[in-house]
């Protein structure tokens, strides 16, 4: 058989049908993909055909950078993709045309599934669409292109909207489909309301991604089938640069940051956001350029390493977590990897793929590109290396490996009879009538069409949720299927708030000279601890003895000459008689002014002494010295801005962390839980950059008095005794306050909470031994324990591994787990 696949994109659209070109070659047949020109050595150097479409996809973003920065906007990419897909269906009829030449079967994908099919139909060959995203409605998933909901919306919104937007997008492409591809080929013109309430749109469809991070909707008919993941792995024929591997080698595993194709107007900003927020995670990081063109800077510390390029199917198990766009390929290779995302979307699917990840909890929310900061992406990076969504990635990755997606879809293409070695008898329209949609599928169709309209009229309208326990259907009677489960457990929970924060000196004292003079002596040591009062250097003391000298002189002679004027006026105050009034008035003058002379001269004294002992200059507060920024010998003077010395008081320490201002209530409570505890009494944690590794305990010292409207965070400050100094000035730490103890809360292992369309579920056993979905309410997550608020009880066992393997009613065979402090994960009862 003769295969030509459809695609353009980035690399990340065509790698994965490289995977299924080899997966098809192995098996017999002859494959040639038709993309850009810019994929010939890889599509070739795979062993595969290779067919030029008039797709530079990196040409198109360099060309639209208003486009491409606000392509969250779908009225943005709508103006520019009617534009470009118009310009571009002149070259692709003859282009499409020679890519088909002798094809038994066409695989049609992504933007230019619409050329694939209308060339299988001119030419008569058949047709299936291949697609790496969700494409047909489902009740229970946002569609594609948009913006995912924070909370799900109701099946009939989603279905609406899934119409909607075909509409819209058919409103695009029309113009180059309808007047350009299928006029130049000769065939009629698809209606006004496009290709998708007739069987002409209802081919079958494989979709490349697993079913563990996007589950089959149970409104697919048989035509759609999700196959897995379809990879192309280089790891194996890729030889690494030596310093990268001595790079991976010479540390903790570090961050992977790379953004593929995509691109901003401004590369240098993004990028210093991007370092920014690096440098407050301290984590290692392998930095990728990609074809977005990172600009990191020339000069970077030996904790950041930059490539051009590596599979990631080497890198990503080698790192500990993945900052990437969302785009589907990055997506797949990460959560095969078993490795943390945190995904900044620029466009398209990236939001979904973002939404769909921290669904499964596997990521932190998506943080948009154009919302994008420093604290916000940093705070992400440190929440996706918790080792709660370390312990699920781990998790999903084995399922992902465990699967073998190119080889279930040459396997469906084959159960379809389009790899046979005869064309189908009547051609397309053969293929077309194998695969239209059962009735179900036909009547959701007209439902979201008609759900549309009713939005259209009544935009107000509201519809409540549906319910994942009114979803699931009783499966039938199976096998035993052997899984891991643990107990509910009733315990008091500490509650905690928390956030990155820096440590800052309880006191710093800039030590400098108050006077102008010689520098003679240092009388410490750089780095030594020093005590309150200790002397810290000596200036020359000699000019100052003698100005002490000279008033204590002057102080003299002037007291000498108030004695004598004292005398003479009590002697003329004894001859009243004889002295005239005004001799008397004259003498009681000269006494003041002698009198304010001596003033003066003790004033003059006291000033002297002070300046004498500023020639010793001591340390203000205990603590430790710093660098010396002045060598003995050197004229000092008051004026001067730079210190002889720094002294930092570590003992105790402070740290300052931010939360979010609406937790501000929290802090009414005390460690009971209780409206009555001071803020101020509230223990305080610091941790390392691992948000492992304890540095010390402390408590609250300060909620600020405001809120930083910028960033909608409040500063609180926290106190610590750091004897064993292991909190150090200018460091970073993740600190976190116990602001409640929940009483007898009940928690499962994290590994046990699973994200469904409609919210949290965990599975249970029943006393008959059987698998049940129930829908749960996470208070929140710490230390690899889920809280639960509603949804269970105390005794349930709930499943923590071998989850993916379960429908509602399975038979179960469950083993034991082991916790942290040795208990049996099946033992009964609360903690």
């Amino acid at each position: 058989m003769r295969v030509t696949i459809f695609t353009v994109g980035t690399q990340g659209d065509i790698r994965p049908f490289i995977a299924l070109g080899r997966g098809l070659a192995e098996a017999g047949h002859a494959v040639r993909i038709a993309t850009g020109q810019s994929f010939q050595p890889m599509i070739t150097g795979a062993g595969l055909d290779f067919a030029p479409l008039a797709a530079d996809f990196r040409h198109i973003m360099s060309s639209e950078p208003d486009t491409m920065n606000r392509a969250l906007n779908p009225l943005v990419v709508a103006r520019t993709a009617r534009r470009r897909f118009r310009e571009a269906a002149d070259p692709w009829v003859e282009a499409g045309l020679a890519a088909a030449r002798d094809s038994d079967l066409i695989i049609a994908s992504g933007i230019v599934t619409r050329l694939a099919t209308a060339v299988a139909e001119a030419t008569g060959t058949a047709c299936v669409q291949a697609q790496l995203l969700p494409m047909t409605p489902a009740p229970d998933l946002p569609p594609m292109m948009l913006t995912p909901p924070r909370r799900p919306l109701p099946g009939i919104v989603n279905l609406a909207l899934y119409h909607a937007l075909r509409f819209a997008t058919w409103q695009v492409m029309a113009p180059a489909i309808n007047d350009v591809i299928r006029k130049r080929l000769g065939l009629r013109a698809l209606p006004w309301y496009g290709p998708y309430f007739d069987d002409a749109a209802n081919n079958r469809i494989l979709y490349g991604f697993s079913t563990h991070v996007v589950p089959k909707p149970k409104s697919w008919g048989e035509g759609e089938v999700v196959t897995g993941y379809w990879h192309h792995d280089e790891a194996d024929t890729w030889t690494p640069p030596q310093d990268l591997e001595r790079f991976l080698a010479d540390g903790p595993r570090p961050i992977y940051l790379g953004f593929g194709s995509m691109l901003s107007h401004d590369a240098e900003t993004f990028t210093r956001t991007v370092m920014r927020a690096l440098a407050l995670s301290g984590q290692r990081a392998v930095l990728a350029r990609g074809w977005g063109g990172l600009a990191p800077p020339p000069e970077l510390d030996d904790r950041v390493m930059v490539i051009d390029h590596a599979p990631h199917d080497w890198l990503f198990p080698r790192v500990a977590l993945a900052v990437h766009h969302g785009g589907a390929g990055t997506t797949a290779a990460a959560v095969r990897a078993g490795i943390p995302s945190v995904i900044v979307p620029f466009f398209g699917d990236q939001p979904f793929w973002g939404w769909r990840l921290n669904q499964l909890g596997v990521a932190p929310p998506a943080l948009p590109r154009a919302r994008l900061t420093a604290e916000a992406l940093s705070a992400a990076i440190t929440a996706a290396g918790g080792d709660t969504m370390r312990q699920r990635a781990e998790a999903l990755g084995r399922q992902l490996r465990a699967e073998d997606g190119v080889g279930q879809a040459i396997e469906t293409l084959n159960r379809w009879g389009l790899l046979s070695d005869r064309r189908p008898g009547s051609q397309q329209g053969d293929a077309q009538k194998g695969s239209a949609p059962p009735l179900p599928r036909r009547f959701i169709d007209a439902a979201g069409a008609a759900a549309l309209v009713l939005m259209l009229s009544l935009p107000g309208i509201a519809m409540p949720p549906i319910s994942a326990g009114a979803q699931a259907a009783e499966a039938p009677s199976e096998p035993a299927v052997p899984v891991v489960v643990a107990p509910v457990r009733a315990e008091d929970v500490p509650l905690y708030l928390g956030g990155i924060g820096s440590v800052q000196a309880y006191n710093t004292v800039a030590i400098r000279s108050r006077i102008d003079g010689q520098l003679m002596d240092l009388r410490f040591r750089e780095g030594q601890e020093v005590a309150k009062g200790a002397v810290l250097a000596i200036l020359d003391r000699r000019p100052l003895e003698a100005n002490l000298k000279q008033a204590v002189a002057t102080l003299a002679k002037d007291q000498s000459q108030l004695q004598n004027a004292q005398a003479d006026l009590v002697r003329y105050q004894g001859m009243k008689e004889y002295a005239s009034r005004k001799t008397l008035d004259t003498q009681q003058a000269q006494v003041a002014q002698y009198q304010a002379q001596v003033t003066a001269d003790e004033a003059q004294v006291d000033y002297a002494r002070a300046q004498l002992d500023y020639a010793t200059i001591t340390s203000p507060i205990a603590g430790r010295t710093g660098i010396r920024q002045i060598d003995a010998g050197n004229i000092v003077h008051a004026a001067d801005t730079a210190p002889i010395v720094t002294v930092t008081q570590l003992h105790p320490i402070s740290v300052i962390f931010t939360v979010n201002a609406d937790d501000l209530p929290a802090f009414n409570l005390g460690a009971s839980g209780a409206a009555s505890g001071p803020a101020t009494a509230l223990p305080v944690q610091a941790y390392a950059k691992d948000n492992k590794t304890l540095l010390a305990d402390g408590t609250l010292e300060l909620v600020d008095n405001q809120i930083d409207q910028s960033t909608g965070t409040v500063r609180l400050k926290a106190s610590f005794p750091n004897e064993d100094n292991r909190l150090w000035p200018g460091q970073f730490v993740n600190a976190r306050v116990r602001v409640a103890v929940r009483r007898g809360g009940l928690t499962v292992p994290v590994t046990a909470v699973q994200q469904g369309p409609t919210g949290a579920y965990v599975w249970v056993v029943s006393a008959e031994g059987r698998a049940a979905m129930a829908a749960v309410t996470v208070a929140r997550t710490d230390e690899g324990r889920a809280l639960i608020d509603k949804g269970l009880t105390a005794g349930q066992l709930v499943v923590t591994d071998g989850q993916y393997n379960l429908k509602p009613g399975t038979r179960v065979a469950p083993q034991p787990s082991r916790s942290a402090d040795g208990r049996s994960g099946t033992g009964a009862g609360p903690a």
